[in-house]
């Protein structure tokens, strides 16, 4: 009688817990460094201005030298790219974890600053994923210049994958923001 009590109360304890709830960070330009959620500059010819109010916190990060890049490391499972577009800049590459790259056109005959690109949803929440933005030294016919504008990065936590697991006991899985398809057994397990 017991142990039928307690499999049935173990059945009843059984659910599921979606991924961290909803949620955003942006990431300014001026973050500066080579951990989780900062900017790495490589390659010459970097500017970083630090008093444009039409930036987010007033600053920017811009370099018309081809070949040189930023690099982002974030862990969440979305990213946006809001940046500058604008008659004096070009063309530049983007890609996510070393896959294939994107060209983005940052021209634009009128200032805008907007969300250029939005990545899709990315596996794994709290892996580590690198957004790279090359300068590829080409240009619209119509722009002045070749320079690559960064502003900054929106991140999404958990807005838009759906994460399965389940678990059995008393305070198992108990505020498990990450991971997918896990099982946990027994009181507190996880």
């Amino acid at each position: 009688m017991k142990k039928t009590m307690l499999l049935g109360l173990c059945i009843a304890l059984a659910f599921t817990i979606n991924a961290a709830p909803p949620g955003t960070d942006t990431f300014d330009d001026a973050e500066r460094g080579t951990r989780v959620n900062q900017h790495s500059y490589t390659g010459a010819g970097w500017i970083f201005g630090n008093n444009t109010p039409t930036f987010i916190n007033s600053t920017l990060s811009a370099s018309k030298t081809t070949g040189a890049y930023m690099i982002f490391t974030f862990e969440s499972n979305k990213i946006e790219w809001y940046t500058e577009k604008k008659n004096t800049h070009g063309i530049v590459a983007i890609s996510i974890d070393g896959g294939p790259e994107i060209m983005i056109d940052l021209y634009s005959n009128t200032e805008q600053h907007a969300v250029v690109y939005t990545s899709p949803t990315l596996p794994s929440i709290g892996v580590p994923h690198t957004f790279k933005m090359r300068v590829t030294g080409t240009k619209n016919p119509a722009s002045s210049n070749y320079y690559g504008i960064h502003d900054a990065f929106i991140v999404h936590y958990g807005a838009t994958e759906s994460v399965t697991n389940t678990a059995f006991g008393e305070g198992s899985m108990q505020e498990v923001y990450s991971g997918q398809n896990n099982s946990a057994f027994g009181y507190n397990a996880l």
